[in-house]
């Protein structure tokens, strides 16, 4: 982090005391998505409230999957996906931008979170 905030380029980084870690982020929208082995996979406004908690909570956002849910299947989607693991700025805007542009479309979406965020400030 830096004294204006956090940069989606930076790689892992301190929580400021109280903050959640990516695992606490993300497990408060269990209840409001679809599990996938590791991957959680959400309804739009579920995944730009994901962002906006991230934003609050200095967690980069390194990329959106989309994914087609199909009767009992999911299918990737890849031209529905982006990666921000390269962003230099604000990645939580342009993951939003991104959700929002496919709002409409019958997707759901993979929010992936740097999972090297540390709250002990190692990664």
């Amino acid at each position: 982090m830096t004294a204006s905030g956090p940069h989606c380029s930076q790689r892992g980084g301190r929580a400021p005391e109280g903050s959640l870690t990516p695992e606490e982020l993300e497990a408060q929208y269990d209840a409001r998505g679809l599990r996938r082995g590791r991957r959680l996979l959400l309804a739009p406004p579920a995944s730009r409230e994901l962002i906006a908690a991230a934003r609050l909570e200095g967690v980069r956002i390194l990329g959106i999957n989309g994914f087609d849910p199909e009767d009992s299947a999911v299918r990737p989607r890849p031209e529905h996906s982006v990666d921000l693991a390269a962003t230099i700025g604000d990645c939580w805007t342009e993951a939003d931008a991104h959700i929002g542009a496919r709002s409409d479309a019958n997707l759901l979406f993979e929010v992936v979170l740097d999972w090297h965020y540390q709250a002990d400030g190692t990664s």
